[in-house]
């Protein structure tokens, strides 16, 4: 169990901390000198051999008040502690509002320095404070000096941490880095508070922003040399890789290799203090503390209270925090911000997405989408999004915003509120794909349908449409990941059909006008009366009685409907033939296994010119191959695919 000790400076934090533990957090020699927490102090009491408390000593000096916030994120109780003789303070007030942003919602209250005043002063201050906190929140009133009540509070502590149910160490391995230092014969050692997930010696770990890939030597966890670390332990870890000290800030994270990357702008639920002296304005500039980051960053209202451009003390809305860089964050992540001054605390909040769009944010289906992440698990922000939304849902970018290890994907993916969607591969490397709802992929079905029928009616002329066109023509209406694996239901359903590289719609047929029709006809039969010789352009226009700037249409509208081919700019031909001739290779293959251009032309009967244009195509198509003056057949599979009339 961690517990977060807050409160105004001097009340007896680190004194009473080292009551409970025998530690003085204040270490180094300056906090020692001036009486003061500069830096987070961590201590450690052991309740059974099981079982151990962390205390973190946050400090209680405004000036500090950046590492009091990096030390509050995920811990389990905060311990309000108030001195008898002043009583509460703005930093006790500032320091219980940040805990609230931060998610905290059990408390402890420690009236300190009993000692000094009267027993109706400390009734009077523990009342007053109480207000502030949940009903019925346990309050102590000890004494640092006397020991006074300390037996009491241990005895209730440690009732706490064994009736305490552990976090599951659940997620991908985070920790936000707050030191970085050389240690002899060790080297780079950073620190810091395990966010989630599990990290072991040896593991592979990133450092981000930077992208740079680190091995961990040794781990300290709760002081104390250990194999592993998980959520909430207080950890050092000696790292080796090819990164510098003066490389690594206080505020990066080192994650597990597929955890979510690091962001410049994230989607979240924001809540402004209650007693906030002035509107928070859109696209106010502020100093966002995530982790132990603290940087620069702007507030967009995606949604203000009312419609307004501002919002004021109290209200909440949605967000997107830009910031001037790079953070790391997760789905479920707590953040605060100050003003840019640093004057005042403005409000916190959770974040709900990562990996935030840079347009379309304010859209109501973003809207909608960011209200679904607000439900209270995976399962049910998935299922709200693809079912109760109908959009589609990335299911590697939603399950690394929600830090989901591939197991917890999985069993994401087989929830029964899940698995009755459809699951699209992707084609990349990531094997995860997109979830789709059946009613969304049949309406998007149709959809395709549509549009094909609607290209037959502008272009009764033509065979089909290219696919490339057709992914164009349903540009922003589909999502262009669907379109192939549509297309592919559709082709094997006997929807659609694809020829000579067009898509048209199963049953289709080019209307020809009645003259059209006629000159097809006996470009047909002059074609079949010319089998197995193959007409030039020229004797054809001669035969038909067609000019070449009228025939050359037809004939290129035959090879777009499958009815001709073309085997180079003056000649085309009727499947049957080719079928035909590409018969005759296959018994020259049979019978001596390779085929040259005058065997080829002796068993046409036609001219060696023609033989090697037709030797030639089939080289093109992949029936044959030339090796030499020979050649051998490539695919005898091909003339039953292609020349099929």
């Amino acid at each position: 169990m961690i517990i977060a000790t807050a409160g105004h400076v001097d009340h007896g934090k680190t004194s009473l901390i080292k009551q409970l533990t025998g530690v003085d957090t204040d270490r180094t020699e300056e906090e020692q000198r001036r009486g003061l927490s500069i830096n987070l102090g961590y201590a450690y009491r052991a309740v059974t051999p099981a079982t151990r408390i962390g205390f973190i000593d946050v400090p209680g000096h405004r000036r500090f008040i950046n590492t009091m916030i990096s030390g509050v994120s995920g811990i389990d109780l905060g311990m309000l502690i108030v001195a008898a003789d002043d009583g509460p303070m703005p930093q006790t007030l500032e320091h219980l509002d940040i805990l609230r942003l931060l998610g905290v919602q059990r408390y402890l209250l420690v009236i300190t320095k009993s000692d000094r005043v009267e027993a109706a002063r400390c009734e009077q201050v523990s009342a007053d404070v109480q207000a502030l906190l949940p009903p019925e929140t346990p309050v102590f009133v000890v004494s640092n000096s006397t020991g006074d009540g300390i037996p009491d509070l241990q005895a209730a502590l440690d009732t706490l941490a064994s009736d305490w149910r552990a976090r599951e160490p659940g997620g991908r391995f985070r920790m936000s880095l707050d030191r970085c230092f050389h240690l002899k014969g060790a080297g780079l050692v950073v620190t810091g508070t395990v966010t989630s997930g599990v990290v072991r010696e040896q593991d592979e770990l990133l450092l981000q922003p930077q992208g740079v890939s680190v091995r961990v030597r040794r781990i300290h966890a709760q002081n104390e040399e250990s194999a592993r670390a998980q959520p909430g332990d207080r950890c050092a870890l000696n790292i080796t890789g090819a990164v510098e000290r003066k490389h690594i800030a206080r505020g990066d994270w080192l994650l597990d290799p597929d955890a979510v990357a690091a962001t410049g702008r994230f989607d979240a639920r924001l809540q402004l203090s209650p007693g906030l002296p002035f509107a928070l304005k859109h696209l106010s500039p502020v100093k966002l503390y995530i982790g132990a980051k603290r940087i620069d960053a702007r507030v967009f209202l995606l949604q203000a209270a009312d419609g307004k451009a501002a919002l004021d003390a109290g209200e909440e809305a949605l967000v997107q925090i830009m910031v001037d860089g790079e953070v790391v964050c997760c789905h479920g992540d707590r953040f605060v911000l100050q003003d840019y001054g640093e004057t005042c605390l403005l409000g916190g909040g959770v974040v709900l997405d990562p990996t935030a769009p840079r347009d379309g944010k304010s859209r109501p289906a973003r809207l909608a989408r960011l209200a679904a992440l607000e439900l209270d698990s995976a399962v049910a922000a998935a299922s709200e999004i693809v079912f109760g939304q109908g959009q589609l849902l990335d299911i590697a970018d939603f399950c690394r915003a929600w830090n989901l290890t591939a197991t917890e994907r999985e069993a994401l993916l087989a929830d029964p509120a899940i698995e009755r969607g459809r699951r699209v591969p992707a084609s990349g490397s990531d094997a995860a794909g997109w979830l789709v709802s059946p009613a969304l992929w049949a309406q998007h079905c149709e959809q395709l349908l549509a549009a094909v029928q609607d290209w037959h009616e502008e272009q009764p002329n033509e065979t089909g449409i290219k696919p490339a066109l057709l992914r164009k023509r349903v540009g922003g209406k589909l999502a262009d990941v669907l379109v192939q694996p549509l297309l592919m239901e559709l082709l094997q359903g006997k929807k659609l059909v694809m020829e000579t590289g067009l898509l048209r719609v199963s049953g289709h047929r080019v209307a020809l006008s009645g003259a059209e029709q006629q000159h097809w006809q006996r470009l047909r039969d002059l074609l079949m009366e010319a089998d197995p010789d193959i007409p030039r352009l020229s004797q054809l226009a001669r035969l038909s009685g067609l000019t070449k700037q009228a025939l050359l249409p037809l004939l290129n509208r035959g090879v777009r409907q499958g009815r001709l081919h073309q085997l180079n700019d003056d000649r085309y031909c009727l499947p049957e033939t080719l079928r035909s001739l590409a018969g005759l290779v296959l018994n020259l293959a049979e019978q001596q296994g390779e085929i040259t251009v005058r065997e080829f032309r002796d068993a046409v009967g036609c001219g060696r010119g023609l033989a090697i244009e037709v030797l030639e195509y089939f080289d093109r198509v992949r029936f044959t191959q030339r090796r030499g003056e020979s050649r051998l057949v490539l695919d005898a599979a091909i003339p039953q695919r292609l020349f099929s009339s």
